[in-house]
């Protein structure tokens, strides 16, 4: 078995699925910087307060990424196999679970975002500011987990464009808020680190009444609705967990790493923990594209398995590792070359 797939139609399915994602994935990590680099012109407290807080929003993504990558495998089957009742049974599981998740990150941090944040860092003038963007920004995690999960779908069904649309309104909307609201601009009053919250609250609720809007009302396709969120599916129970929980897990274990990661750091000083969160975003700009080549991965070898070429997902899956390496060196290799212009920006 070759490291790579001698077919052309291959490589351009590769680049119609990952394109957009990676696009997409940019526009979002941009928001961030965006946000780090206004807080930043305020003071550290500001930014590292902010990075406390979007650490636990982080977690809490990672936790919504699994929940549809976990969910997108079997989508990506039954879609390959024409098994449109089972896909929206997997909806059905992928929905209930981000309901659950979001309802409990909503209460622990609505009820304790103090504690939530000591978690990350000693500083009292840290917590206190970070505790205000949590408060303001506590329906975030229903939004977004919503408008994540229902991303993915619509990837898989091969409606990319949607999500990339609605990412780049977002992006504009957050960045005019942000600087109306952090700076107290248009006669709004000048928030900080709260206004960031607010900002990102405004751009998420774009996000999760566009993209879920127009999955739940208009998308034809897998014919989804609301309601169908209370329809029976114990019969593909077992098989949602057996597949999607791995997936959730692994994500998840990835989120809690880089949360111990910012704990240690947010230990050290404030000073450090702002350093961090430069350098953090930096490494986010160009670990999407291998977020994106993944997002591929799954859609076309699940949609190679669904129609019962499993020799040939098999060659595939074998090129997209070998695909994974040579991106990742590239990306290693534009982080060391950009790293002094981000730096600087701040």
């Amino acid at each position: 078995m070759g490291l790579f797939v001698k077919d052309l139609t291959f490589y351009k399915k590769i680049l119609a699925i990952g394109g957009p994602v990676a696009l997409q994935q940019v526009i979002t990590v941009g928001v961030n910087m965006m946000d780090t680099v206004m807080l930043g012109q305020l003071n550290e407290t500001a930014l590292s307060a902010s990075a406390a807080a979007t650490q636990v929003h982080s977690l809490f993504q990672f936790m919504s990424m699994g929940m549809g990558m976990g969910a997108s495998v079997l989508i990506a089957r039954y879609w390959g196999a024409g098994e449109m009742p089972s896909l929206r049974k997997t909806l059905t599981l992928m929905y209930r679970c981000c309901l659950l998740i979001s309802l409990i990150f909503t209460a622990v941090v609505g009820m304790a975002p103090d504690q939530v944040l000591r978690l990350l860092t000693p500083y009292p003038e840290v917590i206190a500011e970070g505790a205000r963007y949590l408060r303001w920004a506590l329906p975030c995690f229903f939004l977004f987990g919503m408008s994540t999960t229902t991303t993915i779908v619509l990837r898989n069904l091969k409606q990319m464009h949607i999500p990339l649309l609605v990412s780049i309104g977002a992006f504009f909307i957050n960045i005019f808020f942000n600087w109306v609201f952090i700076f107290g601009k248009l006669g709004a009053p000048a928030m900080g680190v709260a206004g960031a919250a607010v900002g990102t609250l405004i751009s998420r609720c774009f996000e999760f009444f566009t993209i879920c809007g127009y999955f739940f009302i208009f998308e034809k396709t897998a014919g989804f609705r609301f309601k169908d969120i209370f329809a029976p599916c114990e019969d593909l129970s077992a098989e949602y967990l057996r597949i999607s929980l791995p997936v959730m897990v692994s994500d998840t274990l990835l989120g809690l790493g880089n949360s111990v990661t910012m704990a240690v750091v947010g230990h050290i000083s404030d000073v450090f923990m702002s350093a961090y969160t430069i350098t953090h975003v930096t490494q986010q700009l160009t670990s999407v594209f291998t977020g994106s080549l993944g997002q591929s991965a799954v859609i076309i070898t699940g949609n190679t398995l669904g129609e019962g070429h499993q020799e040939q997902s098999q060659r595939q899956g074998v090129t997209f590792t070998a695909l994974g390496f040579v991106l990742g060196a590239v990306c290693g290799s534009v982080i060391v070359l950009i790293s002094p212009l981000v730096v600087g920006s701040y």
